[in-house]
């Protein structure tokens, strides 16, 4: 988040204008003083970055930039595209504000895309990425978490970009809806298969994939970004004994929490 003034003044190349790179330099600003009442927090500001056609919206001070700089310029998920290629649906959990919905459509754009997103804020501002994205029509956008069974959980966390599910509901508390994976591909992709399912649900992936033998077979590819205590081989464990054959292709490690790319092995051969 800190960066020295030499790699700022290097990432005004990035923006479009010098009106986009004065909002990244100000949005800096404003998450290196939380709880300063400086103007604008909060707002909802247009961005262009450099060989994106559409422009992305994202909240002054929030975490919102920082995800678009993860999906287009850090390059987390730019190992997909060398290793899929024909891909029709994809299921993206946690879809925080639509930049990877973005991202997707860029590689995919024939694909349909079932978009999972638990809190309320990021699911309108999710909305506006996908409209100014002019994608509409291929994305479905479900409000929930998803976990292993229904029910009801709080969401906890302070920044945007990391909410947590947490039991305990109590009266008058607000409160977010449980679906599983067989919840939503009925709704939404009934007896179809799914090229690629997306998660990066801060955490929620352990309960995710512990048992998920329902369904795991339905899936062609995996991206999926870990969360400790969770690790690689407690993951590819928890495949393994739902029945599931999955081979690392790639790694994304340059993080704290890594994003590991697999593909079913049955389809390695065909694929």
């Amino acid at each position: 988040m800190f960066l020295s003034l030499d790699a700022h003044w290097a990432a005004r190349s990035r923006f479009v204008g010098l009106r986009d790179w004065a909002l990244y330099l100000y949005n800096r600003v404003l998450r290196r003083l939380p709880g300063m009442p400086l103007m604008g927090r909060g707002a909802v500001k247009s961005i262009r970055l450099v060989e994106q056609r559409d422009p992305f919206n994202i909240r002054l001070g929030a975490t919102d930039l920082f995800v678009l700089e993860e999906m287009f310029q850090t390059g987390e998920y730019s190992f997909v595209k060398p290793c899929l290629q024909k891909v029709d649906r994809i299921v993206d959990l946690g879809s925080n504000v639509g930049f990877s919905l973005r991202y997707w459509n860029n590689l995919f754009p024939e694909a349909q895309i079932l978009a999972v997103e638990p809190d309320p804020e990021n699911c309108r501002l999710c909305l506006q990425n996908v409209e100014a994205g002019r994608f509409s029509n291929k994305v479905r956008l479900v409000q929930a978490c998803v976990g292993s069974h229904r029910r009801k959980v709080k969401l906890g966390g302070t920044d945007e970009w990391a909410f947590r599910m947490e039991e305990g509901v109590s009266a008058g508390d607000a409160t977010t809806d449980v679906l599983t994976m067989n919840d939503l591909l009925d709704a939404h992709f009934k007896d179809q298969f799914i090229d690629l399912l997306k998660c990066d649900i801060e955490g929620a992936e352990s309960e995710l994939f512990k048992d998920c033998s329902s369904w795991i077979s339905r899936v062609g590819a995996l991206v999926v970004e870990l969360h400790s205590p969770y690790s690689s081989s407690q993951f590819q464990s928890d495949l393994k004994n739902s029945g599931a054959a999955f081979t690392i292709i790639r790694e994304f490690a340059e993080k704290e929490c890594p994003v590991l790319l697999l593909r079913a092995s049955a389809r390695l051969a065909s694929g």
